[in-house]
């Protein structure tokens, strides 16, 4: 029983030492995207086009990837892009910095 406290201490204290380097950043738009409905194949697979076109869903802004310019705003504050996911709408990225997180809040 002791041996699991002090083992749980000392991970809590490297925990706390370490601190998070990794973030999730999200977005609330796709505000002026290159891209457009008209022309899928800029940004989706033929397979994905398919598959929405055989189940009848409509291909929307919502499909768009995240805007660049977004991507590059929060580099230029300190942070290493990792990547992206456009269904979620944001960008995971590494810093080690706090300033960071106060500059994007």
């Amino acid at each position: 029983m002791i041996r699991i406290v002090v083992l749980f201490l000392f991970l809590q204290i490297s925990v706390i030492g370490m601190g998070q380097t990794y973030y999730w950043v999200g977005f609330t738009d796709k505000d002026n995207s290159t891209y457009s409905i008209e022309n899928p194949e800029e940004f989706l697979s033929e397979r994905a086009i398919q598959r929405r076109q055989k189940q009848a869903i409509a291909i929307d802004e919502l499909d768009f990837p995240i805007n660049q310019q977004y991507i590059d705003q929060v580099v230029e504050l300190g942070a290493d892009f990792v990547h992206s996911s456009k269904w979620l709408n944001g960008i995971t990225v590494r810093c080690d910095s706090l300033a960071f997180i106060e500059k994007v809040s």
